[in-house]
């Protein structure tokens, strides 16, 4: 991207490149510093003010104790397999399922399988990405938490699905049904995002983006 003179502002998904890369290619490029949009979304405050406002009035209690305890469960879980997802990055064949689901006994609230997991990771382990391969993998990760949050480098389309089947399972306890797609539900927790978090994250976007639109202006 260096070197064109962009009329637009290109908003880039972080992946696993934030893990070396600190910095944007160009000053209306805005590089994520989470994996992607998504992983923007998994606040506690956030999903507590969605699942209250959609509960219509009624009581939904300790759900941002519930779901900040979900994000501690992803490393718990979910480390090795992030270790050899980075490790094989450069592999053309998908390394994880497209769902959260393979990984899942339960939906909602969702609950990891163990067994599940454990196949997953030796079906991977068959693909050998190597030892150097892991230990860098495994390296970059290790100083990638030093900072910063498991979830916030977990595949975002993981992160949403794990979100909308949290959602669900907390107002599946006051009867409540969610009813709504994918696209809508991303529309209106990005909407309670802007108005509502105010994490340095959040806020360096923010300013990223402010930035990038009057270099275009």
């Amino acid at each position: 991207m260096m070197g064109y003179d962009l009329p637009y502002v290109v908003v880039v998904d972080g992946d696993y490149r934030i893990l070396r890369r600190k910095r944007s290619w160009h000053r209306r490029a805005v590089l994520l510093k989470r994996y992607s949009i998504e992983n923007y979304l998994a606040e506690p405050l956030l999903i507590e003010l969605m699942c209250r406002r959609y509960s219509e009035g009624k009581t939904l209690d300790f759900v941002k104790t519930r779901f900040a305890g979900l994000l501690e469960e992803l490393e718990i879980h979910l480390r090795e397999l992030v270790v050899l997802d980075i490790a094989n990055t450069r592999s053309k064949e998908k390394v994880l399922p497209g769902s959260v689901l393979s990984v899942l006994s339960k939906r909602a609230p969702p609950t990891f399988d163990k067994k599940k997991i454990e196949a997953l990771i030796e079906k991977i382990e068959q693909r050998n990405p190597g030892k150097k391969a892991k230990a860098i993998a495994q390296d970059l990760l290790d100083q990638f938490l030093a900072t910063r949050r498991f979830v916030d480098i977990l595949r975002g389309h993981w992160v949403f699905e794990l979100i909308r089947w949290f959602m669900r399972g907390e107002l599946k306890q006051v009867r409540i049904g969610m009813h709504i797609d994918d696209k809508g539900l991303r529309t209106v927790l990005a909407g309670e995002m802007w108005h509502n978090m105010g994490s340095k994250d959040h806020r360096s976007l923010r300013r990223s983006l402010q930035r990038a639109v009057r270099e275009v202006r």
